[in-house]
Parts: C-alpha cells; structure tokens; sequence
C-alpha cells in the first residue's frame, strides 16, 4: 500500500509541476525496492507470497532495514504536507476539481481511497477483517468533498496508518520463537495439483490498494472453473472520469486522472 501511494502522489505532483516533492517520496520507494530485491532477488517483478507461507526465510537485517524505511517515510510525507498542503496553486489545481458525491461514487462502484474521499467510511480490512487486520490499531483515512485533494490527502495519510501497522507486525514478528513450526497451510502447500471443486460459485475479495479487487468464481464441477470474473478496482474508479470532469478545464483532467491512479491493465478489457 505505501509503494503504490508513493507511486500515485509522487508523480501526481510531477503532472501538476511540483517536481521537489516527488522526490521526497520516489526515494522511499528505491528504499523499499532493495528490501524486496534483497529477499526475493527481483527488484521490479518479484514475487514472495506462497499459499501458507513465504518463499524463503526472512534475512537477519530485514527488520531493521523495514525500521529505517518508516523512519525515512514520515519525514518525507510531513516535508511534502508543508510542500503542498496549503500551497495556493496545488489547492486551486485540486481543491473542488473532479468532485463527486456519495451516492455517486456508490453509483459507479467506487471502492479504496476514491470512496473513501467522499466521506465513506468502507474499508474491507475493517468491514469484513481477513489476515489478522482484525489485531491491529490502524484507523480508516476519510475525506469530506470526494475531490481530487481529499482523493490526494487520504492516500497521504494512509501511509502513516500502514506504516502503524508495520510496525505492529513487526513486533509480533520479532516475538515468534526463533524456529517457529511451519503454518497449517505451509504443510499442506507442498506444490500444485489439478482438483476438481465442487459445483457452485463463490465470490472474495481484499482490500487492494486502488480499492475492492475481487474474483468471482463459478464452478461446474470438472477441473477447470466454468467461469472467473475478476473485479479490479481501476475500472470503476475510471469509470466516472467523464461527469468529474464535465464543467472543468483540459488541464483538470490532467489533475483528475492522478488522483484516481488507474492501473492500465484493470481498464484494458
């Protein structure tokens, strides 16, 4: 979550002209690109999540290295608020820009930081707790105008709560024994095999970082799902940019598409 809103505010910045405090944020993200380049060995395309389990087991310095990171990422996100936060041309460019209501941002299936912007208090990882979110102290970021600066400012102050959680995890992590047992599902997740489930449909989903991303999944019984429908939150999101920015300028646009930090490959259908 904090690497995609880097991803998002960072370069939102550079749309609108502000190029200092890109950054103040883009290093962060380099520093949480070696932490996962060391572990994993791939710094882009990595990949560490197995069913169960973690692919390897965590190196010695990695708490410490994840320590330094939050301790990097505070700084930076209060010398970017000071940067931005009452500055009079990024408030012009997005105070009351591509605004949208509740019952719209509903109406068009919005979910993640773009709902939360208009005032609604819905986050997956509190509405409906999956992995041990029901354990940890972490408070949902709200807006109040559903605008592109509360759309800019809610992700903001999301870092800090996921930072907050980190640092929880982290200590429950240092508070396992030294050679823990392997989880239930690690035992079981020794490889892949075919299986036929039975007939019948199920829909899940988690909180993504852009939103709700969930898969729908309808089974006929045989080895392969009849059918797989997968809801990825972009799509929605992008799906009102047209009545955000009817009355507005081009360069509006421009500031309105940052804020919603569509991901390419949900909206290419």
């Amino acid at each position: 979550r904090i690497m995609d809103h880097l991803l998002c505010t960072g370069p939102h910045l550079v749309d609108l002209g502000a190029l200092t405090p890109f950054w103040y944020l883009f290093q962060v993200r380099e520093n949480i690109y070696d932490i996962m380049e060391k572990y994993s060995g791939a710094r882009l395309t990595y990949s560490c999540v197995r069913i169960g389990s973690m692919p390897f087991e965590l190196y010695p310095s990695f708490a410490d290295e994840v320590e330094a990171v939050l301790k990097a990422l505070e700084p930076s996100i209060d010398e970017v608020r000071r940067l931005v936060e009452r500055n009079r041309i990024f408030y012009d460019r997005c105070y009351n820009v591509g605004a949208i209501s509740p019952a719209d941002a509903i109406r068009y299936g919005f979910t993640g930081p773009c709902l939360r912007a208009t005032g609604l208090e819905y986050d997956l990882r509190k509405a409906e707790p999956y992995y041990l979110y029901d354990q940890f102290d972490f408070s949902v970021c709200v807006g109040t105008n559903g605008d592109t600066y509360d759309r800019f400012f809610v992700r903001v102050y999301e870092m800090l709560e996921s930072a907050k959680i980190l640092r929880q995890a982290m200590a429950r992590l240092k508070a396992l024994p030294a050679d823990p047992p392997p989880a239930e599902g690690a035992k079981k997740a020794k490889g892949f095999k075919k299986v036929a489930p039975p007939a019948g449909e199920i829909y899940d989903s988690l909180e993504a970082t852009n939103g709700e991303l969930g898969y729908y999944i309808v089974s006929d019984g045989s080895a392969k799902p009849y059918r797989i429908k997968i809801r990825a939150p972009s799509l929605c999101n992008f799906s009102a940019i047209e009545p955000m920015a009817e009355g507005g300028m081009i360069a509006d646009l421009v500031s309105v598409l940052g804020s919603i930090n569509v991901v390419g490959g949900e909206i290419d259908r």
